[in-house]
Formats: structure tokens, sequence, C-alpha cells
């Protein structure tokens, strides 16, 4: 018998999928999403953790603001790496770090 657990929150899972429609469409794409934002909450990059992260089908989507090319390449890199993902959606847009009202 399966039971599901209380789900743990993530600064990426704050924003909730469904704000927009976009939820995770199965259970298992629920659990892809979480696996992601998990992996990029690990990095210790403020930002990579605040990013949006919903699946459906196999297909990531990414959606937040990063202050370089780099955080953003390394969100898409780890949702790459994640099981079972065909495709991936980076919507992560690319803010100057000087401007941190951008970033919240």
């Amino acid at each position: 018998m399966s039971q599901l657990a209380t789900p743990v929150h993530f600064p990426a899972r704050e924003h909730g999928a469904g704000e927009n429609g976009s939820e995770c469409e199965t259970l298992q794409d629920h659990h892809l999403a979480e696996a992601i934002a998990r992996a990029l909450y690990a990095t210790g990059h403020r930002t990579l953790a605040e990013v949006r992260v919903t699946a459906g089908g196999g297909s990531i989507t990414l959606q937040g603001r990063v202050p370089s090319y780099f955080l953003k390449q390394l969100a898409q890199e780890i949702a790459k790496q994640a099981g079972d993902v065909q495709s991936v959606h980076n919507q992560i847009l690319v803010v100057r770090c000087d401007d941190h009202t951008k970033l919240r």
C-alpha cells in the first residue's frame, strides 16, 4: 500500500504549480518536478532554489529569474540529468546582478 507523504516545501515550489494552469499531469510528473526542485535547491544558489519547475509527459519547464547565463544553463543541465526527461523548456530569465529588485 502506498501513501503520499506530506509535501516538503522548497522555495522552488512555493509559487506552486497551477497558479497559471501548468500543474503536473501525473503523480510521476510531480515526483520528477520535485526531484529537480530538490536538486536545484541543493546547489546552494538562492536564485536556483526559487526556480519554478513543472513537468508533463517527460517535458520539464523551468521558470524564474537568475543573475547569470551560467546559472540558467546549470538549471537546465540539472533538469536534463533527472530520470525520464525527454525535453527541457528553459524559460528562465537572466537579469543584471546589480539590480537585486528584479530577482525578487
